[in-house]
């Protein structure tokens, strides 16, 4: 027992000394794109707020084996392409780094370094060849891997890595994977692994992620003699996945750490106070003042893009749930001014009904997914309709009941990964300065002429605001004409119409969201068989790459 009190001493002394780093990473995104004989090219997209202490920023690749990492390249928003000298030197003045990057070379791995250069925020971008990563095994192919080490000077306040190989569909069928070390979800969507946090990436954290793929998909340079299944069942043991009921070190160790999780909550505690505090002031740069100081916009808001602006709103004002419910809102509503639905009357029927038409192939590919999102909303509405078009009450629950991995996989695409660091201020104020003008509306004398491009963008925003019945009463009052020279929004215009448009809104975001949660509920069940769903914080043995380590220094 005075053992146990001993280490469980230290560990909370050495808890109390860790000093809260100067410098705050704000995301991390890393792409891991796989060749065809197991070896990656790896870009890491760090996003820093450089505090004035350090020189650089390294990064640990410890348990390497025969892994190589080869090819460093390194670029930012302002120095763009850094130099690669090869062997790195540490002890060097931040001048002497700025814009240089290279390898500092160990017995069991490497340290990738690169100069931070100026003070402040940076977008750093971080590229290279990781020879290896996918192992051959008699029964699978595959990799455990630590790509973000422990005891991060400092820690990302989120992470998303991604698991790709071009040319080729990931899926459950032929690829498993699991995840390690931290606390959020890992899951094959839309062709690709994608592993991302949910909750705080403390300093105690690691990402290890663990895929196998089916024989055949890799022919990789580096072959073991053990079975995949070996490297599974020891990356297991300890984890959430295991039910062995087998009690060792690790498990003891969980005890311990739930004893202190009291001084880790109070540190997390002035984390989060001192982030709070940092949003406010950055959301208070993006706006130019407060919210409601932002001046009218009558133009349309980020070019349109309805994704993009729905991610602005949720990252000032939360209600995540109910932003995407308007969202959905605002992409039908757009929808029908494209022509993608019509109310028709069946003959000998006596209330009008829901048709789902052909979208006019003129729509534009933007780089953030906003109109394919839509589209693929369409597709899903015109699915569900059946070979009538029609849309029936109860078949839109009916096809969302048995297409909840569809759903779920899209809904997850709304988030475009943007935060209050990366977004630019005229955006912002483009989205708020709109929704201030709608709102307003009724108050403004010098309206302008009735653009019915424009104002079909007013109604489709209003709908994302939430703020669209309102609106709607605002221009029947001041602006009737506009329903006639829309020949699309004539829709909206009259009451039985209305009623059956909103109705097939609100339907469809319920709809979508039961069934996204249950298929994301039964993730989970079948997590431990590599079918994707939550993380394990333990668990994790055997992994290559990562250690400790890393950050600013």
């Amino acid at each position: 027992m005075s053992r146990l009190w001993t280490f469980f001493l230290a560990a909370v002394l050495s808890l109390v000394a860790v000093p809260m780093s100067g410098s705050d990473v704000d995301s991390l995104r890393i792409n891991v794109e796989l060749r065809d004989n197991g070896s990656a090219i790896v870009t890491e997209t760090w996003h820093i707020d450089v505090s004035d202490d350090i020189t650089e920023w390294y990064l640990v690749a410890d348990n390497m084996g025969q892994m190589t990492i080869e090819d460093l390249a390194v670029s930012d928003e302002t120095l763009g392409d850094y130099l690669n000298e090869g062997e790195w030197d540490v002890d060097r003045s931040r001048a002497m780094k700025a814009g240089r990057c290279g390898l500092v070379t160990k017995s069991n791995g490497y340290e990738i370094c690169w100069g931070v250069g100026s003070s402040g925020r940076h977008t750093y971008t971080v590229r290279y060849l990781l020879t290896g990563l996918v192992k051959g095994h008699e029964d699978m192919d595959g990799f455990n891997h630590m790509f973000v080490a422990r005891n991060l000077g400092s820690s990302p306040k989120s992470i998303i890595l991604t698991v790709r190989k071009a040319g080729m569909e990931f899926s459950t069928e032929n690829t498993k994977v699991w995840a390690f070390g931290f606390r959020g979800e890992i899951h094959v969507e839309n062709g690709i692994v994608v592993a991302r946090t949910t909750e705080l990436f403390i300093k105690e954290s690691a990402m290890i992620v663990m895929v196998g793929f089916e024989k055949g998909m890799f022919h990789p340079d580096l072959v073991e003699k053990r079975t995949f299944d070996q490297v599974r069942k020891k990356a297991l043991k300890g984890s959430d996945y295991s039910s062995s009921g087998e009690y060792g070190f690790w498990e003891w160790a969980s005890v311990i750490f739930f004893a202190i999780i009291v001084i880790l909550v109070f540190l997390t505690l002035i984390a989060a106070i001192k982030d709070k505090i940092n949003k406010i002031k950055r959301k208070k740069e993006l706006l130019g003042g407060r919210i409601k100081d932002v001046p009218w916009y009558r133009d349309t808001p980020v070019n349109g893009n309805l994704r993009k602006a729905s991610n602005i709103l949720t990252e000032f004002e939360g209600l995540k749930s109910t932003q995407r419910q308007n969202l959905i809102a605002a992409y039908i509503t757009r929808l029908f001014l494209k022509g993608g639905f019509e109310i028709v009357q069946q003959p000998g029927g006596s209330k009008p009904q829901m048709l789902v038409k052909d979208l006019p192939d003129t729509a534009v590919q933007d780089d953030d997914n906003d109109t394919k999102l839509e589209s693929e909303l369409h597709s899903f509405i015109k699915e569900a309709a059946g070979d009538d078009r029609i849309l029936q009450k109860n078949e839109l629950r009916r096809w969302s009941k048995y297409n909840g991995r569809t759903l779920y996989a899209w809904s997850n695409r709304i988030e475009n990964g943007a935060t209050v660091w990366t977004m630019k201020p005229e955006e912002v104020r483009q989205v708020f300065g709109l929704r201030k003008f709608l709102k307003d509306f009724t108050l403004i004398k010098d309206r302008g002429v009735v653009e019915v491009k424009l104002w079909n963008d007013y109604l489709v925003f209003a709908s994302l605001y939430g703020i669209a019945d309102q609106v709607m009463r605002d221009f029947r009052k001041v602006c009737p004409e506009y329903f006639r020279l829309s020949s699309s929004a004539e829709f909206f215009n009259d009451s039985a119409t209305n009623l059956l448009i909103w109705d097939m809104i609100n339907m469809t975001s319920r709809d979508f969201s039961v069934a996204a949660s249950t298929y994301e509920a039964s993730l989970n069940r079948s997590s431990s068989s590599g079918g994707g769903g939550s993380s394990s914080w333990g668990g994790g043995g055997g992994y290559s790459g990562g250690g400790s380590g890393g950050g600013g220094r």
